[in-house]
């Protein structure tokens, strides 16, 4: 019977020690964690994203926009800024 896998909290990289580890399952379980950090966190920054993730900024804008192409996450760009103030009256 093969090892059963030790449990992992869902802040982090998930890996299993009865298969071997590919650029395709590690790409695949980074996209899970952003899933599920966007689940608890939404909405948020990419940069959220990767400090909650522990992931490089640039993995999570990577992850982002493959999960924005595939139509899984809409992203919706920083909040609009309030219109400036009127000058004062002379």
């Amino acid at each position: 019977m093969p090892p059963t896998p030790t449990p992992r909290p869902h802040n982090g990289p998930v890996t299993t020690t009865d298969r071997p580890t590919t650029k395709h399952t590690i790409r695949a379980n980074n996209l899970g964690l952003i899933l599920r950090t966007l689940h608890t966190h939404a909405p948020c920054s990419r940069a959220h994203l990767a400090t909650a993730s522990g992931l490089t900024k640039s993995t999570v804008s990577s992850l982002i926009d493959e999960l924005t192409t595939a139509g899984l996450i809409t992203h919706h760009g920083p909040p609009p800024t309030p219109p400036p103030r009127p000058p004062p009256p002379p």
